[in-house]
């Protein structure tokens, strides 16, 4: 298993223009990166980084923000594919 660095921009807010942040545990388990708790062992392993910056339980991540996890194992898929003739 390789390790990838994942780089994720976020999306605009489309209810409204005010800059409202998203906890970084609920960011990270939207974009199916992880689940909440497992979110918040990337963070306490200083895994994850707001734009640049080491992110802390509890961060907001702003629409503009670039978030970015490290070190993080890909897991493999693997596709079984049954033709019956």
């Amino acid at each position: 298993m390789e390790k990838n660095n994942y780089r994720i921009e976020s999306g605009q807010n489309k209810k409204s223009n005010t800059k409202v942040g998203v906890r970084i545990n609920k960011y990270l388990a939207l974009k199916k990166i992880s689940t909440r708790r497992g979110a918040d062992e990337l963070i306490t392993n200083q895994k994850v980084f707001i734009n640049g910056k080491r992110a802390v339980l509890g961060s907001k991540v702003l629409e503009t923000d670039k978030v970015e996890v490290r070190g993080r194992k890909k897991k493999s898929m693997c596709i079984l594919l049954i033709i019956n003739l």
